[in-house]
């Protein structure tokens, strides 16, 4: 643990011992390394190795988990301090309920606004927590020889001339009666007379690094997210789902551009006042400007990942799910040793203890482990109200953060170490927002924040009507809305070729796959689909390729490796087939198509026994797949075994009766068990399924035959 020396009042960071050893850091240096500044490079590495080794997707399956495990430490905060659930006990209790009945309600009639509005409300709780970082760091910083009047006020001297001085600071002069700066500065409450006209003005004036702050985290996320990236189309996308209306093509240009030139101007102004605020003496801190580089950096480079999806998201989702486990640890454990008021529970779980760190962490992640609940069920509409639980738990958590983390208050101060002679502390505790006190006499608080919420109820009424009315453009109309209005997106046109594939317009699905794969080669599904489309246009050299091409991403993908396995065996390269089909039972064991591919090629090899086996794994598995009962059937009979391949073939054609295959091999089986009324009558229905089947026709005609014979 590192020992912090106090600085002494006036002294600058060189006397201090250098900003090493200065308190600028949120934990400590090491610790601020891991947890926020270099957290990046600790995932990439991650992220590379997990690519090398093949375990990529069980790091997004956790990086998933990790999301929702974030989630909770704001819920015990707002439900296990007793302080803060008594004084917002109201929306506490009103919040979840509100939003775990939208959410469910919307997921059970398959309406989509709620998830756009998570979508927009996600990012902007992610821009948020990086401006509150900012401002932490902000307020860790010391500034240089200047002073601002509360500073000089606590220090024991007058305020300076800067500040206005009225007939309110005149009032204490001589008298028992206390400016509000002196009286702030003994730890009292400034008195109701502060001055309003001119105070408000140099209030706005000071305030107006943070709001800088703030618009330089907005416009650049911004920039990272929608410009740069051109990640804008997946919210059109979700917006045109909704029920939205079609927008011109070139309002998403002129978007783009404006959100350019206003980034560009705010970050020149930015620029400016820093370097003013550095001329008079006021130095900022260093490693706000580090924090700020570093992440959008990384949200660049993340936005831009399209190898899979959710890669990127993931990827920067899990930097912003470390530095809000370890600021609210921090936070936890300074309330919990400094107030009463933080509740048993918070007192009791948030101690500087190793193991409790680790059950921290592990209750965490056994929380987030409910993001994947959805996959233990079957039936659509119920996986969609278990997503939704999700997404209404994520609404929760934004919604939360939005006030129970304010750092102008003096509690959240003192428990993340800001010292309150910073000016972006001191000046918060001793006077008011200027909407505040402009607001608090006009509208009452919970008006205030009732018209918030508006910003939620107001889109979700209008889309509702939208959608449930049926004022929603086909997927394939949605898609190439999209693809007009932004012609570089190689998702739009990865998710337009997989309509057209469905639709059976291949020639088309092709030109979109092959554009989205020139726009982003490691674009992984476009690059499975198209070799399964080329697979299905009988291009088995260009499928194999495409197949081959997506292992090298994804090594162990265990349904590429099924997919590589059918295009070898119709090569006829048998024994290739077999080490990709083993590949991909080994890879996921419950893979009920593998194991019934891997049994066919065994077939054919002649290893019947093995592949008896395979296709009796591949119906226990899925109970219901009718080509695995119809091949456990074939190699049945061609083991001599024939009241199993009886059982087989009936199953497969109780399962699917159009399955003309089926119906011939149980033709064939029953006619050598001299059974040929009911051969011929199978044989009879497998070519009313497929007319042309000759193998039937020959097998109808032999069988009609031996009835004739067996009449004579």
């Amino acid at each position: 643990m590192m020992l912090k020396t106090q600085r002494r009042p006036g002294e600058s960071d060189a006397e201090s011992g250098g900003w090493w050893q200065s308190d600028y850091w949120i934990f400590s240096p090491l610790q601020d390394m891991t947890f926020v500044l270099l957290t990046p490079l600790l995932i990439l590495l991650t992220f590379a190795a997990a690519r090398r080794g093949g375990w990529i997707n069980g790091l997004l399956t956790f990086g998933l988990a990790l999301a929702m495990a974030h989630y909770l430490p704001g819920i015990l905060r707002a439900y296990g301090d007793r302080a803060l659930f008594h004084r917002f006990r109201v929306r506490l209790i009103l919040a979840p309920l509100f939003l775990i009945a939208i959410s469910t309600w919307f997921a059970y009639l398959s309406l989509h606004i709620v998830i756009l509005l998570a979508l927009l409300w996600g990012q902007w709780h992610w821009m948020m927590q990086v401006y509150g970082f900012v401002r932490i760091y902000d307020a860790k910083g010391v500034g240089g020889p200047a002073k601002t009047p509360i500073q000089n006020a606590a220090a024991g001297g007058e305020p300076n001339i800067a500040w206005p001085v009225g007939p309110t600071l005149k009032k204490g002069v001589g008298g028992p009666a206390k400016t509000p700066i002196r009286k702030a500065a003994e730890g009292g409450v400034p008195n109701m007379a502060w001055p309003v006209g001119p105070t408000l003005k140099k209030r706005v004036a000071a305030r107006t690094p943070a709001w800088l702050d703030q618009m330089i985290c907005l416009m650049w996320f911004g920039m990272c997210v929608f410009v740069l990236n051109n990640d804008l189309p997946s919210y059109v996308t979700s917006f045109y789902e909704s029920g939205g209306p079609s927008l011109p093509a070139q309002a998403f240009a002129w978007f783009a551009r404006g959100w350019l030139v206003l980034t560009v101007a705010v970050t020149l102004f930015y620029v400016i006042r820093t370097s003013q605020a550095i001329r008079d003496g006021r130095w900022p801190n260093p490693l706000k400007f580090v924090f700020i580089a570093v992440t959008f950096v990384y949200l660049k480079y993340t936005a831009s990942v399209v190898e899979r999806p959710f890669m990127g998201l993931v990827m920067f989702e899990s930097w912003h799910d470390i530095q809000y486990l370890a600021i609210v640890w921090l936070f936890n454990v300074n309330r919990a040793r400094k107030s009463p008021e933080a509740g048993p529970f918070i007192r009791f779980l948030f101690r500087p203890r190793a193991i409790l760190v680790l059950a921290y962490v592990g209750v965490c992640l056994a929380f987030g482990s409910l993001t994947h609940a959805w996959s233990l069920f079957e039936d659509k509409t119920v996986v969609r109200i278990a997503i939704s639980l999700v997404t209404a738990t994520g609404l929760l958590h934004y919604y939360l953060d939005g006030f129970i983390w304010k750092i102008r208050e003096t509690e959240t101060r003192q428990a993340l170490g800001v010292r309150p002679g910073s000016e972006a502390g001191e000046i918060r505790r001793i006077t008011a927002e200027p909407s505040a006190v402009l607001a608090s006499g006009l509208v009452p608080a919970w008006s205030r924040h009732a018209l918030l919420w508006l910003l939620f109820v107001i889109p979700a009424a209008l889309f509702f009507v939208r959608e449930s009315k049926g004022n929603v453009a086909r997927p394939l109309q949605i898609y190439e809305n999209v693809i007009e209005a932004f012609p570089d997106s190689p998702n739009a046109h990865y998710q337009l070729g997989r309509e057209l594939q469905d639709a059976g317009r291949l020639r088309e699905a092709t030109v979109h796959f092959e554009r989205a794969l020139s726009l982003a080669p490691d674009l992984l599904p476009a690059r499975i689909f198209m070799g399964v489309l080329l697979g299905d246009q009988r291009d088995l050299a260009g499928a194999r390729a495409h197949f081959e091409q997506a292992l090298k991403m994804d090594p162990k993908n265990a349904e590429v490796h099924n997919d590589l396995g059918i295009i070898l065996d119709e090569q006829g390269d048998l024994t290739s087939a077999k080490a990709h089909l083993d590949l991909a039972v080994a890879i996921e064991p419950q893979y009920a198509l593998a194991q019934n591919n891997l049994g066919i090629v065994l077939a054919k090899i002649g290893d019947l026994a093995q592949a008896r086996l395979h296709h009796e794994r591949a119906v226990r598995i899925e109970p219901d797949f009718a080509d695995a009962h119809y091949q456990l059937g074939v190699t049945m009979a061609k083991q001599g075994n024939l009241a199993g391949a009886v059982d087989h073939l009936e199953q497969a054609i109780r399962i699917d009766p159009d399955l003309h295959l089926a119906h011939n091999s149980l033709g064939e089986v029953l006619k050598s068990q001299g059974k040929l009324p009911e051969a011929k009558a199978h044989f009879e229905q497998a070519l009313r399924i497929k007319p042309h089947d000759a193998t039937a026709q020959q097998n109808l005609a032999t069988t009609e035959a031996a009835l004739q014979d067996r009449s004579h």
